[in-house]
């Protein structure tokens, strides 16, 4: 088959030799190159060497020193060009942007929406990988030790929804439970597992409810009181 990083590996292959050149560029022009005119070119050549240790050198008036730099922010072009290439990666694999840097802001509404996105993308590679994990493992291990299987079993992708959909699946049942179409006794596990709750936990235990009317009864008076 065909990798899913098939996709990035262009831009990770280029951002990896950026941070190799950006090393050279930075060893070369951290500190500018000096460059001087005058006649007697070889002792200038010698007292330039030392100039940036001890930092003091003189001439005649008929010398020039300059110090060339480069005309760019080195620095800032291999950084920009690292993190276009972060982002093409991050395109690849369906990351949204504003999920890798805090540098560069938007509206929550968006950071919602790039959020969702995301998360549809975790949850379609999920999918992926059980599907793989049933066909390749389980599927062999029920083979061989069981007969006339006919289902395999399936993973649960839940999702839990956020707090502004919360309020608002709130809403909407709080109208519908009081409109009559939505009965909480028969409806009440669907609407719970709809906001992400716990299944409601109702106790039979026979001998609970027994020891709970012993202590009823001695703390009330009752027919098993001792007064």
């Amino acid at each position: 088959g065909q990798s899913s990083l098939r996709r990035a590996w262009r831009a990770y292959r280029f951002k990896s030799a950026l941070f190799k050149f950006w090393a050279i560029a930075m060893e070369r022009y951290s500190m500018p190159i000096l460059y001087g005119k005058t006649a007697d070119t070889e002792t200038l050549v010698e007292q330039l060497k030392d100039l940036w240790v001890n930092g003091i050198i003189a001439t005649d008036t008929a010398t020039e020193i300059e110090l060339l730099e480069p005309r760019v922010n080195i620095a800032g072009e291999f950084r920009e060009a690292i993190e276009y290439a972060n982002l093409l990666i991050a395109r690849s694999l369906l990351v949204p942007p504003l999920l890798l840097t805090t540098e560069r802001t938007g509206a929550y509404s968006l950071g919602r929406v790039h959020f969702n996105l995301f998360m549809t993308a975790v949850e379609r590679l999920a999918k992926i990988i059980a599907e793989a994990l049933i066909n390749d493992l389980i599927y062999r291990l029920i083979t061989y030790n069981f007969t006339d299987v006919k289902e395999y079993g399936s993973f649960l992708f839940r999702s839990q929804p956020s707090p502004e959909d919360m309020s608002r699946l709130a809403l909407a049942f709080n109208q519908l439970v009081g409109a009559g179409v939505l009965d909480v006794s028969t409806d009440g596990d669907w609407i719970r597992s709809m906001l992400g709750a716990p299944k409601q936990k109702i106790e039979t235990d026979t001998e609970y409810i027994k020891e709970a009317e012993k202590v009823y009864n001695d703390l009330f008076g009752g027919e098993n009181s001792n007064e």
